[in-house]
């Protein structure tokens, strides 16, 4: 493969991206930009490319690989092709027409023809009238919302620990008779609709993290602040398919050189470990003032001793929690 001219590729694919969603050139987007942007290419293809992908293929974080095919095939989709075959093929031929002997002799009469002829201007004149007034009548005219005229806070119920109530508190009587949204995350696909007339709404979160709450009207995101729930210390948890996750008591995991959830553990609190396995997460959320995401040194020792049935690939993942990206890595045993 070429990677140089698949890197090329690659950038043409995120121009006609950039033109698709006229946010503007993609060099001046934000962390927020990418955010959305994920989101967007979720609704559109149902594959999640995280924003730190997104970073690196806009050259906001350094990477000097080509993507893999699914975040190609992905791209291409969302800039409206089937696949990435696809892709490279269209623009192939868009970057070298084949025009034969006699289309080109017929062009050149027909523009000879077209010029020769008296009505060609005003016929020109009135297609680009009838043209506009299509577009205009057919466009949804909306005026960027005046965010001074909106307020939106949060307040936590405890200051650390989960599950944690957040109380928001907003002022949206400038929405009219427009919808009115509060988001908890950067998922607006998950955003709850709330009455303009009202002025709390609260929420609960089961997990820790660094969120970004949203208040929305219609379809403009108005106000946002950051959000970050801490876990107070480690913390390990069983999730529940979208329920009130199961928590374990701190003194049953946390040792002094070690955290751990074993298989006695879990026996106890009736947690079958087949058929499938159950969503075990340790998190340790809290504030790191002054450490970037380009330049600091992260150390753990890892291990998975529990290899039966779904567990067969003693599969981990670690995910370090920044305030406007995630990094995530994967491990799996070496192969045999």
């Amino acid at each position: 493969m070429d990677n140089d001219l698949e890197v090329e590729r690659v950038k043409k694919c995120l121009e006609v991206i950039e033109e698709r969603l006229g946010w503007g050139s993609g060099k001046e987007w934000t962390g927020q930009d990418f955010e959305r942007l994920s989101v967007e290419i979720k609704k559109g293809t149902g594959v999640i490319l995280s924003v730190t992908t997104l970073k690196r293929l806009w050259g906001k974080l350094k990477y000097t690989n080509v993507p893999t095919t699914t975040t190609l095939n992905t791209l291409a989709k969302f800039a409206g092709y089937d696949n990435w075959r696809t892709f490279k093929h269209q623009k192939s031929l868009e970057e070298t027409p084949v025009i034969l002997p006699e289309a080109r002799s017929a062009a050149k009469n027909a523009n000879k023809k077209f010029l020769k002829s008296k009505y060609w201007l005003p016929g020109l004149i009135s297609l680009l009238i009838i043209g506009c007034l299509v577009f205009f009548s057919n466009a949804e005219i909306k005026a960027p919302a005046n965010h001074t005229a909106y307020v939106f806070r949060s307040n936590k119920i405890k200051m650390e620990g989960v599950p944690n109530s957040v109380v928001f508190n907003f002022n949206a009587a400038a929405a009219g008779t427009d919808s009115v949204f509060i988001a908890q995350s950067w998922d607006l696909n998950r955003k709850v609709a709330v009455s303009p007339l009202e002025h709390i709404h609260s929420a609960i979160y089961y997990n820790p993290g660094y969120y970004r709450a949203k208040l929305i009207v219609g379809n403009q995101i108005v106000k946002e602040h950051d959000l970050m729930i801490s876990s107070g210390g480690w913390l390990a948890m069983v999730e529940n398919n979208g329920g009130v996750p199961l928590y374990f008591k701190t003194k049953e995991v946390l040792t002094k050189n070690k955290v751990e959830v074993n298989e006695d553990l879990l026996s106890r609190y009736n947690i079958p470990l087949q058929p499938s396995l159950p969503k075990l997460r340790f998190f340790n959320v809290r504030d790191i003032a002054g450490i970037q995401n380009n330049h600091f040194i992260f150390e753990t020792t890892l291990k998975s001793d529990f290899n039966q049935g779904t567990a067969a690939c003693q599969r981990v993942d670690v995910l370090i929690l920044c305030k406007d990206d995630v990094i995530s890595y994967r491990f799996v045993p070496k192969a045999v």
